[in-house]
């Protein structure tokens, strides 16, 4: 097996942060909690837990910690996106800093997953 494919099966660890512009931490932790719940249902090996509301500063979001194979970046990418296509306009989501917001195209997905696939992850 060469070195990029052992590479390739390593796990990635993506922070998911959820914003919500005019939600509070309540509310924050709720949708956090509900988009967990759908990234646990995939095939990931963990999906951390969001902070409690009373822990969580609303203008800094709530994140996850999500390790999964990335072979399952793809479904990881567009369970973010059907998730995010159902919440208020205020809300959006970062994946490892980089934005979703509002109805997501399939060129977004794509370029969101090969930004998350492409990262030299050895840190």
């Amino acid at each position: 097996m060469s070195q990029k494919e052992v590479a390739t099966m390593e796990p990635l660890t993506i922070e998911v942060r959820v914003h919500g512009a005019g939600i509070d931490a309540e509310q924050l932790t709720a949708r956090t909690r509900n988009l967990q719940q759908l990234i646990l249902a995939m095939d990931v090996d963990d999906a951390g837990d969001p902070a409690p509301a009373r822990a969580l500063r609303p203008e800094d979001g709530d994140a996850l910690a999500v390790t999964v194979p990335s072979s399952v970046l793809n479904p990881l990418v567009s369970v973010v996106a059907s998730w995010l296509s159902r919440q208020p306009e205020a809300v959006d989501v970062e994946l490892d800093g980089r934005r979703l917001a509002g109805s997501v195209t399939r060129a977004q997905r794509d370029e969101m997953v090969a930004a998350l696939g492409s990262q030299d992850r050895a840190a």
